[in-house]
């Protein structure tokens, strides 16, 4: 409630490219081959985007012209690329970890690598996020946090503002993207 009253749009230049609908009839395949990211990547960085951030698995090979093209993509580009990395866990009940995901190598090659793990509190809510976390021994920041620029102990979270209106940030379908 107090989140509700107090909501408002904040000042961004944070855009989200949209997976939707529309994009995912269009593409017809899923997953999209790495060529479509590859030209995302490239329209983008020719729009001026100062960053790129994918919240997109890309832990497996493809085909190695694929994964060529999106590799030679992200090397190109002038714009700093952020790829998600991940831990996998058994369940909500258990803390053992089963396995951890990381770009493939001849892309990270070309990357800053971000955690990209949300974890609900005992309500189910996202009312925290982390500052980072470890993947293969290392430690990485949050996407939200290589996003914001702003640093914090990876042990350590932060509030979730939920009063930031989702309307402050501007959206464009993949596809539109593309187009």
């Amino acid at each position: 409630a107090r989140d509700t009253m107090r909501a408002a749009p904040t000042d961004s230049d944070i855009v989200i490219v949209e997976v939707d609908g529309r994009s995912l009839q269009d593409v017809a395949t899923w997953p999209w081959p790495r060529e479509t990211y590859a030209k995302a990547v490239a329209e983008l960085d020719r729009l001026g985007a100062k960053q790129i951030a994918f919240d997109i698995e890309f832990s497996a090979q493809s085909t190695p012209e694929q994964d060529g093209i999106f590799a030679k993509a992200l090397a190109e580009a002038e714009a700093s690329i952020v790829l998600p990395t991940f831990r996998q866990v058994n369940g909500a009940s258990d803390d053992q970890v089963v396995s951890e995901a990381l770009p493939i190598p001849e892309l990270r090659e070309h990357a800053f690598l971000a955690s990209v793990n949300v974890l609900p509190d005992a309500s189910g809510q996202i009312t925290h996020y982390g500052f980072g976390t470890v993947t293969q021994n290392v430690p990485r920041p949050s996407l939200a946090s290589m996003i914001s620029g702003t640093a914090g102990d990876i042990t350590d979270t932060f509030r979730v503002d939920q009063a930031i209106s989702p309307a402050s940030f501007d959206r464009i379908s993949y596809v539109d993207l593309l187009d």
